[in-house]
């Protein structure tokens, strides 16, 4: 229903703004919860826009034009984006390899059958 909906949506967003919280705390930028907003919609709508491979460049400076919208330290800012960035990309990568290197049945799709027509099944033509 769209109540249950609502409410996975906030509770998503509630972490992801929790994360920028802790991790802003951790490094000791004594950022306040407005702030940790402002910077989070940046960085989100800064990446929606097409750009390169893991956002690597584009994430950091979307993180640093936060920092400087809010009239913070530029060189935290900056810091802040590299840490944050690490914190998103690296875990995840870590567990996909992982579970690529334990479970190999995730291949079994993008395996080719021994033939003589290696053209995907569903273009073949019977004959």
């Amino acid at each position: 229903s769209l109540g249950k909906v609502i409410l996975s949506t906030f509770v998503a967003w509630s972490f992801e703004v929790l994360a920028y919280f802790v991790l802003a705390n951790e490094l000791q930028l004594n950022l306040n919860l407005y702030q940790t907003l402002i910077i989070m919609g940046f960085v989100n709508f800064g990446i929606l826009i097409p750009s390169s491979p893991g956002y690597i460049g584009v994430f950091e400076g979307v993180t640093l034009a936060a920092f400087t919208f809010l009239g913070l330290d530029s060189n935290a800012g900056i810091a802040f984006g590299i840490v944050l960035h690490f914190c998103h990309f690296v875990p995840p990568l870590i567990w996909g390899l992982l579970l690529m290197a334990t479970d190999r049945s995730i291949f079994q799709f993008i395996k080719l059958k021994n033939n003589k027509n290696p053209e995907p099944t569903a273009y073949r033509t019977e004959q």
